[in-house]
């Protein structure tokens, strides 16, 4: 559930950046300052919706996540230190957590770099050649978008690659310690 949800608001996200990067190519024409409008109203709205399951993902699944972050640093770790020939034992087990672990990096760093996307259409729509009214609606639309969305792994962590690499780099160093 929790990679179809972060799949499915990352892949919404992709598409109010078509939508919006869209109002760029017929913005010129008068008779279409209506339908403008009326889409303008729509991707405010979708957008809202989606900061809102953004939230909503960030409360049901943020302990969890947390909980599974610190279980896969210390199998990982305990893995390593373990001798060589149990080692291959626990493998399978190693191969789960280091894969699921990846996964949900990989998942909050597109959903990070969706917004960060979206944030950029918004500004590249062409809003210049709105209606004083639309205009309006972009920057509110632009100032709430700049808020990053970056999902946080029990409040503290947040999920994206660089949570990933350095949790390995720090692994790395501790098993290189306990090693020698």
């Amino acid at each position: 559930i929790l990679i179809f949800s972060f799949t499915h608001t990352t892949a919404m996200f992709e598409i109010l950046h078509y939508d919006m990067m869209s109002l760029n190519d017929n913005n010129f024409e008068n008779t279409l300052i209506d339908v403008t409008a009326d889409r303008l109203k729509n991707l405010v709205h979708r957008h809202s919706l989606l900061l809102h399951t953004v939230a909503k993902l960030q409360n049901i699944y943020s302990f969890a996540i947390g909980v599974d972050f610190g279980l896969y640093a210390i199998i990982t770790c305990l893995f390593f230190v373990l001798p060589i020939d149990v080692c291959f034992n626990f493998s399978a087990v190693i191969a789960y957590s280091l894969s699921v672990f990846f996964a949900h990096c990989y998942l909050g760093q597109r959903l990070t770099t969706a917004t960060e996307k979206f944030e950029n259409a918004i500004y590249f729509c062409g809003w210049t050649n709105f209606n004083l009214r639309e205009q309006k609606i972009i920057f509110l639309m632009l100032k709430q978008s700049q808020k990053p969305v970056v999902l946080l792994a029990a409040d503290i962590v947040p999920i994206c690659i660089n949570t990933f690499a350095q949790t390995m780099q720090a692994i790395y160093k501790f098993v290189t310690v306990v090693k020698l």
